[in-house]
């Protein structure tokens, strides 16, 4: 529960303390005098952000203050962020300067904003125009349906989520046993056919190396054939018109045949020619035998090396980098498809429990849909119910349920419609006012109050007046009977229902508008009503007008009281 607000330095607030209670509080003041800024105030301490030129005194900083009187549950969640409470009090600060710059206390800690909004939606819900997106929401709209379906919804809804996690988790593993039984048989089929290819191929080690050395050999086998037979022509021509060496030489020994016998160097240089003659016989006779060698099949032997070397580089680009690492992953993939055969999952068995667990969430998921609509039935009679005493009698609230995908919460999709007297209902997103929105608000929360947090209510009263305005103020009053519940208002016939009378009103002081807010005794309220209904203070009718509202509404109040 809300206890108390201080403001400094917010707008045209100066300074202002607002003290709440249990119950009813209303915020009534003239149009302008500044109750927008209080909701502001009220913002802030929830983690909104405001901007800095909200902060009206120069070299003065924007603080807001607020304390909350807590329940168990909600005090662990805030004790869980570090916070600390006084026997049960959280106190929280806001504070912003001049540049904008924002600081946030909770319970005496520093905290993030985020964690202040997380822990502040917890704490206070607003309903206006500028909220009406969460009732426009249909998540939102599926989640009161199913908070007014209570227990016997609740469980249901659990059954389920039971169901569907378990077909989720089923249906994941039976996905990533498929995955991995393609996997699976994708490297199977590749190390098969790593075995089939190298055991067909049946490379040796080293063979890659050695015939390429062959290769090179071959390859330069006819160019070393025709050196050798232009070699063996110079020592022996073929054309017996050439002269060969043997023979000049042979003639060049002749002729140093007749000195021999003059000196002894005639007869060495004799012996040396007859050498040149040997050599050449010899160098001769072997260019012949180099030449007997090279046979026919020597082109055919380079072929076959060649087409052998091509299909170890093919092999070898398909399965690795080298031909030693084939042979290795060759030698290694019978120890792997061994593993991998003994690895085989059957899937017809996850397919069969697959397919009892979608039919069992399916089961659920019906029953659930079934709940959901006999809900809806229920809760829009209620809701309309309320609709025809806030001012809304000819129009019909209905909820629609529409098949959806399957989710974590269903397979609903969940729409609140509103139909106006003489058309067909629509999405209320489409075709309700704001007003009409805030009261469809208002009979929402009449109807699922749990029992704690804070209401605040603004424009709820907006367009509409006399009865309808008496039917409202009855209703808030109801409402604050299970929470706090705050409200702006301008209507007379729902501020004479209030327990906590707060007055936002302006005064000119120092040249400087200032705007100050009072808690308003029994009195002044009096005071305050009639120049809600009136425009007058002084009018003795229309003092005599609120008394008698606030009598009716006490009255009505206490048999709220007698008859919980």
């Amino acid at each position: 529960m809300l206890e108390e607000i201080t403001i400094e330095n917010l707008g045209i607030i100066s300074h202002a303390h607002l003290p709440f209670t249990p119950g009813l509080t209303v915020l009534t003041g003239e149009t302008g005098a500044g109750k927008t800024m209080v909701l502001s105030a009220i913002n802030l301490l929830l983690g909104k952000r405001i901007n800095a030129s909200n902060v009206t005194v120069e070299g003065k900083q924007l603080s807001v203050e607020g304390c909350w009187q807590l329940d168990d549950d909600l005090s662990h969640t805030v004790e869980n962020t570090g916070a600390s409470l006084e026997n049960g009090q959280l106190f929280v600060q806001r504070v912003v300067s001049n540049d904008g710059k924002s600081k946030a206390y909770m319970g005496g800690k520093r905290m993030t904003a985020s964690t202040l909004n997380s822990i502040g939606n917890q704490l206070v819900s607003i309903h206006g125009q500028s909220e009406q997106v969460r009732l426009r929401d249909p998540q939102l709209q599926r989640e009161s349906l199913d908070a007014f379906g209570g227990t016997a919804l609740r469980q249901t809804l659990q059954k389920f989520q039971s169901a569907y996690t378990f077909w989720k988790e089923v249906n994941k593993f039976y996905n990533d046993v498929k995955d991995n039984a393609n996997s699976r048989r994708r490297e199977i089929t590749y190390l098969e056919k790593l075995i089939q290819d190298v055991s067909q191929l049946d490379p040796q080690e080293n063979e890659d190396e050695i015939l390429q050395h062959q290769i090179n050999k071959l390859s330069n086998l006819e160019t070393v054939r025709e050196s050798l037979l232009k070699a063996q022509e110079c020592i022996v021509p073929s054309d017996d018109e050439i002269l060969s060496p043997v023979t000049q030489i042979r003639e060049l020994q002749r002729i140093l045949t007749p000195i021999l016998n003059y000196d002894t160097k005639w007869t060495e240089l004799h012996e040396y020619v007859q050498e040149i003659i040997t050599q050449l016989f010899e160098l001769e006779n072997e260019i012949s035998t180099h030449l007997d060698s090279m046979d026919e099949d020597s082109l055919e032997q380079l072929y076959t090396a060649q087409e052998r070397a091509q299909e170890i580089k093919t092999l070898v680009r398909k399965y690795g980098t080298n031909l030693a690492d084939v042979l290795q992953q060759a030698d290694e993939a019978h120890n792997q498809l061994e593993h991998l055969y003994q690895q085989d999952v059957p899937l017809e068995d996850i397919e069969v429990e697959l397919e009892t667990c979608r039919k069992s969430m399916i089961e659920a998921a019906n029953q659930l849909t079934e709940q959901r609509v006999k809900t809806a039935d229920l809760l829009s009679e209620v809701i309309n119910a309320e609709l025809a005493g806030l001012g809304m009698s000819s129009s019909v609230f209905s909820i629609v349920i529409n098949p959806a995908d399957t989710t974590f919460s269903g397979q609903d999709e969940v729409l609140f419609m509103l139909a106006h007297q003489g058309h067909s209902p629509a999405p209320i997103t489409k075709i309700a006012s704001g007003g009409e929105l805030s009261r469809i608000m208002l009979a929402m929360e009449l109807v699922l109050a749990q029992g704690h947090g804070t209401l605040i209510f603004d424009e709820v009263d907006s367009g509409v007046g006399g009865k309808t305005a008496v039917e409202i103020g009855k209703r808030l009053a109801q409402l604050a009977q299970d929470v706090q519940v705050v409200v702006v208002t301008h209507l007379p016939q729902v501020a004479a229902y209030a327990d906590n009378h707060l007055k936002v009103y302006k005064e000119v002081n120092n040249e400087q508008v200032q705007t100050y807010v009072k808690q308003l005794p029994a009195d002044e309220r009096i005071t305050e009503i009639t120049r809600m209904l009136s425009g007058m203070t002084d009018s003795s009718s229309g003092q005599l007008h609120a008394s008698e509202l606030l009598n009716m509404a006490q009255e009505y109040k206490n048999t709220l009281m007698t008859n919980p």
